[in-house]
């Protein structure tokens, strides 16, 4: 089953509102400004982050070609990072990341039902990013990355249980970022950004639908906003 995210404008206007709120939070109260940045930072560091993981509705394909939409809750990420300086502007880093979304409704079986589970994605990435330096007391940055990753779903429905999907894959993962840092110190900083993650489709994900056990297609991508605390040293 290959998952595709359905256009969902209003998911897209409240990311966008999360994150003009969020990145307008370290320079509204203008602790910036009283930060000492003088110093150039450390070359390396640590960052551990937080945030929200919003899944768009994914549709899923059988090995009878048939497709199925997934609705999904707004789910959690969590994940640190330990990365360092490699030239002016530039950085690299090894990232650790966990999300996971509940599965609110299914329609593997006719007509849609509410279900039991969730779809997770635990991701090892190798990132790059490039600061832009624009003399304000926050650092704007962009980056992209790709690495590996452990795709799980879980899902079965509450009732009768027409379907139960219970199985993990390894597949290839790929992210964009931007987002903001705000120093504290020379050692310290704010982090807050948006991510998008996706992961390519697997063929391997194993499930019983109306009794008969099935080789399921997924993919998987969703869009996050965290925010974090560097730890440079």
């Amino acid at each position: 089953m290959t998952l595709k995210p359905t256009n969902r404008p209003e998911l897209f206007i409240q990311i966008t509102l999360v994150i003009t709120v969020l990145l307008a939070l370290p320079t509204g109260v203008g602790f910036a400004k009283e930060w000492d940045t003088s110093a150039p930072p450390l070359p390396s560091y640590f960052q551990f982050s937080a945030g929200a993981a919003f899944v768009p509705n994914q549709t899923l394909k059988d090995g009878a070609t048939s497709q199925s939409r997934i609705e999904s809750e707004t789910g959690f990420v969590v994940g640190g990072a330990l990365g360092t300086r490699l030239f002016e502007g530039f950085r690299g880093e090894i990232a650790v990341d966990y999300r996971e979304a509940d599965a609110d409704k299914a329609a593997l079986v006719s007509p849609p039902q509410k279900t039991d589970g969730e779809t997770k994605l635990l991701s090892l990435m190798f990132n790059s990013y490039f600061d832009l330096d624009l003399g304000l007391p926050v650092s704007p940055y962009v980056g992209a990355g790709i690495g590996w990753g452990r795709f799980t779903v879980d899902m079965r429905r509450k009732t009768a249980g027409e379907f139960d999907i219970d199985d993990t894959d390894d597949v290839f993962v790929y992210n964009a970022m931007v987002g903001l840092i705000a120093p504290v110190s020379q050692a310290a900083s704010f982090a807050v950004g948006y991510r998008y993650v996706g992961a390519a489709g697997t063929d391997s994900i194993g499930g019983v639908i109306n009794g008969v056990d099935q080789d399921i297609e997924a993919e998987f991508d969703a869009h996050e906003v965290t925010l974090g605390m560097r730890f440079n040293f």
